[in-house]
């Protein structure tokens, strides 16, 4: 009895230890946004590469190598308008301003991309699930989209289709995506996204996310993530060109493959950053009867959203 007694005790001990041990940690990554709360983020991209030409050169530019640097900044705002159902929040999303830099060696100067240059100023309302889902948008309509000269009659709708969809996608972009159930240390996700460039072609995008570890970033308790990303971009057939270039063909295909890492706020239900590095590179073919012209584009970039 005393023999069996000692067993018992042994195994309640074991049971006691093992139920000691911490669990692992895992939580449900949401955005928890408060009514009335003002968040403001920078965003900056930076890409360095060069450019080399096959065939006759353009307007007499040389086919040697050219070095290139864009550099592109901006800032943009949400602010919560209130909290639905479920944590549903609607915010107001503006582009506060927008900055672009261009050197080369022929040329240095700061120039208005055309495509953020009719978001700035804009505002946004669109609806955000707790997990980071786009479930509606509106204003997008009351943007212009900057419609190329001479472009077919019949092309302007499906264009300005294609322009409000990249908004759209624009918007997503600034948005993670989490999954539904709560992930711990090791954890992984995939997010894909696709959208069409006007008249060019159709980008491609797989996100891989795996949670690395918890921590505090200036007291407050974050999460940290990795991220590898692998985009593709390929020509959208037919192509189709404004009138006075109708009989060019013009095909686009690359890829580019990254690695970085996001933290954000757990505790808060704020991103706090997502910076992200990628290689690029690209084949642009242009041929007319006349003359035939390759461009190959191999670039580094590095893409930091911070939240100010």
């Amino acid at each position: 009895m005393r023999k069996k007694g000692i067993i018992s005790l042994l195994i309640l001990l074991i049971i006691f230890m093992c139920g000691c041990f911490p669990k692992e940690k895992s939580i449900l990554l949401q955005y928890k946004y408060q009514p009335g709360e003002i968040l403001k983020y920078k965003f900056s991209n930076i890409s360095k590469g060069i450019i080399t030409t096959e065939g006759l050169p353009i307007l007499g530019t040389s086919t040697s190598p050219i070095e290139v640097m864009i550099e592109t900044r901006c800032k943009f705002t949400q602010k919560v308008t209130g909290i639905e159902e479920g944590g549903v929040a609607n915010i107001d999303f503006s582009y506060d301003s927008f900055e672009q830099d261009i050197k080369t060696p022929i040329f240095s100067q700061k120039q208005a991309n055309p495509f953020f240059n009719l978001l700035e100023g804009k505002s946004l309302n669109i609806k955000i699930g707790k997990d980071g889902s786009l479930l509606k948008q509106t204003g997008i309509e009351e943007i212009p989209g900057q419609i190329p000269e001479n472009i077919q009659q019949e092309l302007i709708p499906k264009f300005k289709a294609e322009w409000e969809k990249n908004i759209v996608t624009l918007i997503e972009r600034s948005y993670q995506r989490f999954p539904l159930e709560e992930m711990k240390v090791g954890d992984s996700w995939i997010r894909e996204l696709s959208y069409n460039i006007p008249l060019l072609g159709t980008t491609r995008g797989k996100f891989a996310y795996t949670i690395e570890e918890w921590t505090q970033i200036k007291g407050i308790e974050c999460v940290q993530v990795g991220i590898e990303a692998n985009l593709t971009v390929s020509e959208r057939e037919p192509f189709v060109f404004p009138q006075e270039i109708d009989i060019s063909k013009v095909t686009f295909n690359g890829a580019a493959q990254g690695k970085g890492k996001m933290i954000f706020a757990y505790q808060q239900g704020r991103l706090m950053s997502n910076d992200l590095e990628m290689d690029v590179k690209m084949q642009v073919n242009y041929s007319q009867p006349e003359r035939e012209l390759k461009m190959n584009l191999d670039f580094k970039t590095q893409t930091l959203l911070e939240l100010e």
